[in-house]
């Protein structure tokens, strides 16, 4: 399937989790009142019809979309916006099956499609299910990426985090870990060489710049699970960090 019409998709269905997800009761009077957002919503929806041939609609990937696209637009038109913000959720990680942050079909149909299923009655894939879980996962390529977060959508890279977290835990946690280590480094090597000078009141300085480097670092690190800060911000900690510390050991 084709990254950025899953992209395009994607932010739409964010968009509407967004404004209706986990919404209350003062929210859901809000957003009955709001009429025109409602239809908007439903209007992104059915342009999604359009966004893939008729070739592209007979693939999963795309059919599957499409039949949570249609749902969300049935609980839309009958105000049920707690349904249409779950929904909304589900068809997010849904598209992380085939892309980033690539879900196993059971981990998603365990951890999103049941609950949603027990929660409102509505099966997500209705007839599909068996046909879904015997499909082939995609490969988890963890891979830097550098390129910007909105080159091809507004919302849909908010919870990149989140959405890593539920589909990888362990790989989650070693990623944690490893950046917490990442980061530290700079500030244990920076205490080390600072002792050797003798110290003094400038090596505050110097742990400064030790922590922006490690934030830096933590930066490309967390590339690879699509949380990097941006080429500005990560030349900034890193190059203003080191020269943090060689000013602060210049001047001990």
């Amino acid at each position: 399937m084709d990254e950025k019409k899953l992209l395009t998709a994607k932010d739409v269905f964010c968009r509407i989790k967004q404004f209706y997800y986990g919404s209350g009761d003062r929210r859901e009077a809000l957003a009955t009142a709001d009429v025109g957002r409602s239809a908007d919503y439903i209007a992104a929806l059915r342009e999604l019809e359009g966004l893939f041939s008729p070739e592209e609609r007979a693939e999963e990937a795309p059919r599957l979309l499409l039949s949570c696209a249609e749902k969300i637009r049935t609980a839309l038109a009958d105000n049920n916006f707690r349904l249409a913000g779950d929904l909304a959720d589900a068809a997010v990680r849904l598209c992380g099956v085939f892309d980033f942050p690539f879900f196993s079909r059971r981990r998603f149909y365990e951890t999103v499609a049941l609950p949603l299923e027990d929660k409102h009655g509505l099966a997500l894939f209705e007839d599909e299910g068996e046909e879904f879980l015997s499909g082939k996962d995609s490969k988890a390529r963890l891979r830097p990426v550098f390129s910007s977060k909105k080159r091809y959508m507004r919302y849909s890279d908010g919870d990149a985090d989140g959405d890593f977290q539920l589909a990888h835990p362990w790989l989650y946690r070693l990623f944690t870990v490893l950046g917490l280590l990442v980061f530290a480094l700079p500030i244990v090597l920076f205490a080390l060489l600072s002792s050797a000078f003798g110290g003094g009141a400038w090596v505050i300085l110097g742990y400064f710049g030790a922590a922006a480097l490690g934030m830096g670092l933590d930066s490309l690190l967390f590339s690879f699970i699509r949380q990097y800060m941006g080429h500005t911000l990560t030349l900034l900690l890193c190059i203003g960090g080191v020269a943090l510390m060689g000013l602060s050991l210049l001047l001990l």
